[in-house]
């Protein structure tokens, strides 16, 4: 009987395997390369919390990426969570009302009882209405309306026994001495929205939205030594009542 063998490697020539070989250790040499450059952290540090990969690395992942960058593989490999460190605690509150200012009913944001990936899409709407904050500068010199006109009107935040409130005032009582800060229309424009949206499915009147945030706690408060309690504290924001 013959001793003819079917595996398809003997056959193959000896450069050639030796050549895929160092082909294969290549491109997963490149691949953890480009894991290992990537910045790791916060950390509970004197720094920004970042810890930068060793010089060695980073100048292997620079002569790497000439390779990594046609085959479309440049990702790292360091996946985001859904609520990364330097973002904020958030949840939206809103409390439906009817016609007399009743409260019926409170819808939060995202829902806790939703699925996974109704509560993704909730939580992308919340990030719209607490990253769009934004300074609030009085004008270098009083504004005089226009004969049968008004002066602009501006939003900004003012605290009132313990929460944010929103203030529309004319450009010139923007205050002075301390700076505020106040929603974008955009923000305003989600809010107003979603509002509707509740009004139409409970047959509520009118809803008021209340913003939820807490600051994220930086890793260096493990090591610090004064660290202030309202570091801790949540931050409510009014933003008034939307009527559908």
């Amino acid at each position: 009987m013959s001793d003819y063998s079917t595996n398809p490697v003997e056959g193959l020539p000896r450069w050639f395997l030796w050549t895929s070989s160092l082909v294969v250790i290549f491109h997963f040499t490149a691949l953890g390369v480009r894991a290992l450059a990537a910045p790791s952290g916060p950390w509970p540090n004197d720094e920004n919390g970042i810890i930068n990969p060793p010089l060695a690395v980073a100048r292997l992942d620079n002569f790497f990426a000439d390779y990594l960058k046609p085959i479309h593989l440049t990702h790292n490999y360091h996946l985001l969570a859904n609520r990364t460190p330097g973002t904020p605690g958030i949840y939206l509150e809103f409390r439906l009302k009817d016609q007399d200012g009743n409260e019926i009913g409170t819808v939060k944001l995202p829902d806790q009882s939703a699925s996974c990936w109704v509560r993704h899409r909730q939580s992308l709407l919340t990030q719209y209405v607490v990253w769009e904050d934004r300074p609030v500068l009085p004008p270098q010199s009083e504004v005089i309306a226009a004969p049968n006109q008004e002066v602009p009107k501006a939003q900004y935040w003012e605290m009132q026994k313990g929460q944010l409130h929103l203030l529309m005032v004319d450009v010139n009582h923007i205050p002075r001495d301390h700076p505020v800060q106040g929603p974008t229309p955009w923000s305003l424009v989600m809010a107003r929205a979603y509002s509707r949206h509740l009004c139409r499915e409970h047959g509520a009147a009118k809803v008021q939205v209340l913003r939820h945030h807490q600051d994220p706690i930086r890793p260096f408060v493990l090591t610090e030594q004064r660290v202030q309690a309202r570091d801790f504290d949540e931050h409510v924001s009014d933003f008034g009542e939307f009527s559908k």
